[in-house]
């Protein structure tokens, strides 16, 4: 019993020990060694109780940085402009993370960046943003803003002053734009651009569109969860309505028209029913 008690004893010390020390490199990583050592004992006051910091045995970065801006030692602001990079992998389709981040960027207010690198290789998507800024940008909005999207945060990083990165995995893809709906619902909507984005769980049943013209051409396009196309329909004839099945693989869908979207801008009524 005694050997039982001590062997338990001696792993929670050795735990405790790699917890403490990861926790640390992180937080050095994430405020640099001259701003941690400049407040050390105040770090260690902050932070005194490392298991808070822990999700399910991983370090939590959210709870890490919110921490860190809350007492003054996340330092996003440079002295003048600088280019700035931010680096995003995640194992699903590049579309589905480009258009995301893009998303994200745009909530934030960053209408010009450029992609500067795009890479997929065996599953994982690598893109990496860069932009002009006098702030490098705030690491605690782009977590919450991508966990809105669906996806959560597997690692985060700096890079180095100008440059972080943030490895991620899509749990529930979402697009932001996109109307929800589920077997039952019937939907009246409105988009000025003519172009529709329909978000739906994994159900099958058959979908049928309305509009409010005679002359719509309808285009559909159907995507699964990690925004790549599983088909396409298509009518060359004009037609009021049009009634499809969807099938549990398909995520997203896209209504539009073959020639022009605007024809359909004045709304669309959409229903959705089960297999009977």
């Amino acid at each position: 019993m005694k050997k039982v008690f001590l062997f338990i004893l001696v792993f929670c010390l050795g735990f405790g020990a790699t917890g403490i020390e990861l926790l640390d490199k992180r937080i050095r990583n994430f405020i640099g060694d001259d701003v941690y050592r400049v407040n050390q004992n105040f770090i260690q006051k902050i932070f005194q109780n490392p298991e808070d910091f822990y999700e399910d045995g991983f370090l939590n970065h959210k709870k890490i940085l919110e921490t860190l801006k809350n007492n003054g030692l996340l330092k996003l602001k440079f002295d003048s402009p600088k280019e700035v990079n931010i680096v995003f992998s995640s194992p699903t389709s590049p579309i589905f993370l480009l258009r995301t981040v893009n998303s994200v960027l745009a909530s934030m207010g960053y209408s010009y960046f450029e992609v500067k690198k795009a890479e997929y290789d065996e599953g994982l998507s690598s893109i990496v943003f860069g932009f002009m800024s006098e702030y490098m940008i705030d690491p605690l909005i782009v977590i919450e803003e991508m966990n809105k999207r669906g996806y959560i945060f597997n690692n985060v990083f700096k890079l180095n002053a100008q440059a972080w990165q943030y490895d991620v995995t899509l749990i529930d893809s979402k697009i932001g734009n996109a109307y929800n709906i589920d077997i039952g619902d019937s939907l009246d909507l409105k988009e000025v651009g003519g172009e529709y984005w329909l978000q739906i769980p994994e159900v099958s049943g058959n979908i049928n569109i309305t509009t409010r013209v005679s002359d719509w051409k309808p285009k559909i396009v159907f995507f699964d969860k990690n925004l790549q196309i599983i088909d396409i329909l298509k009518k060359e004839s004009s037609v009021k309505s049009i009634t499809f099945n969807v099938l549990k693989n398909i995520r997203f869908i896209l209504i539009s028209d073959v020639q022009n979207p605007i024809v359909i801008k004045n709304g669309i009524k959409v229903e959705f029913k089960g297999f009977k």
